[in-house]
């Protein structure tokens, strides 16, 4: 991948990329490195935009043999393209999965940035598409792209639990992915369509809250072994840039880790409703995400407005948009 440079040879301080690389930076100068683990589901749809198989079975090798030919040919053009760990069914017709092999920030964006476009790529050449939109059918599972994090010092585990417990820079971290998580959704969730997948429920958080293994929760603390222990932020749809859903994450886990943030208990059961609300449309995502001048200031101000600004254009544009939906509900009622 590269990167968007001025006449000059500078980096474009707006681009994605250089924004994830300022903020990898920043958590250099406070002696750790990250490693970010991808995973991204996805609908295979036929031509008419319908998916390709017609039952739900999560993690069924079945399911998946029903999406051959266009399966096989996604999953062998992406070998060696991007780091494939693992492919899925999930809680979906025809929705997949893909998890790809935890590497550095920079890395793991690029990695996801190839993959959805060679997945669109290879799913045409098999006479079928790919769509990564957040929630592309009524009533059915929306697409995420869930993100594992962990921190190391010296090539060891800084997450290491003490106690078999989250240690306190792992705390830290957490708290402050929580206390700023209503202000970064939209860098996961850029668009209209987006807000439609934040459904009780679903499996997919619409509060910021914190759990273990606990697939109602916002974040995962997941404790498993020192170098296996990670946060995973489980707010990004399928249809997030990944540089800016990475660039968010690290910049409030880094406030967090920065400021000291103390955390709340972990949630259990269901969390649905526990919490402060997520923003349920673009319009006050972005608000959140202007006032909160913390995450200014670690992802770039003006990239942050330019960005925002490009969410609240099509915000405008669709709430401006007189739908097929309105004339059926209001033409003989008005």
């Amino acid at each position: 991948m590269s990167d968007v440079v001025a006449q000059g040879g500078e980096p474009v301080h707006t681009a994605p990329r250089t924004v994830l690389r300022r903020v990898v930076e920043r958590l250099a100068e406070l002696g750790y490195r990250a490693e970010i683990g991808v995973e991204i589901e996805f609908f295979l749809l036929d031509p008419a935009a319908r998916p390709l198989g017609g039952s739900v079975r999560c993690y069924s090798l079945e399911n998946a043999n029903e999406l051959d030919p266009a399966l096989t040919t996604i999953t062998e053009g992406l070998a060696g393209y991007v780091p494939v760990e693992g492919v899925t069914s999930e809680y979906g017709p025809a929705q997949l999965e893909i998890n790809l092999h935890h590497a550095d920030p920079l890395t793991a964006a690029d990695d996801g940035f190839r993959l959805k476009y060679a997945a669109r790529a290879l799913a045409r050449r098999a006479g079928a598409r790919a769509t990564f939109m957040a929630k592309p059918f009524q009533g059915l599972s929306g697409s995420s792209m869930h993100l594992h994090l962990s921190l190391w010092r010296d090539g060891e585990p800084a997450f290491a639990p003490e106690g078999g417990a989250e240690n306190p820079l792992m705390r830290s971290a957490i708290a402050g992915i929580l206390a700023h998580l209503p202000a970064i959704t939209v860098f996961g969730a850029p668009s209209i369509n987006s807000y439609k997948r934040f459904e009780n429920k679903s499996y997919a958080p619409n509060t910021a809250s914190w759990g273990g293994d606990n697939r109602t929760a916002a974040v995962r603390s997941l404790v498993e072994g020192d170098r296996g222990t990670r946060i995973e932020l489980r707010t990004p749809g399928a249809d997030a840039n990944p540089y800016w859903a990475v660039a968010a994450l690290l910049g409030a886990a880094i406030a967090g880790i920065e400021e000291g943030e103390a955390l709340a208990p972990q949630g259990a059961g269901d969390l649905y409703g526990a919490g402060q609300p997520l923003p349920r449309v673009p319009s006050e995502a972005v608000q959140l995400a202007r006032s909160d001048r913390r995450i200014s200031d670690l992802l770039g101000e003006d990239a942050v407005h330019d960005y925002t600004l490009l969410v609240e254009r099509d915000w405008q544009a669709y709430i401006t948009t007189v739908t097929e939906w309105e004339r059926d509900r209001y033409l003989d009622l008005a």
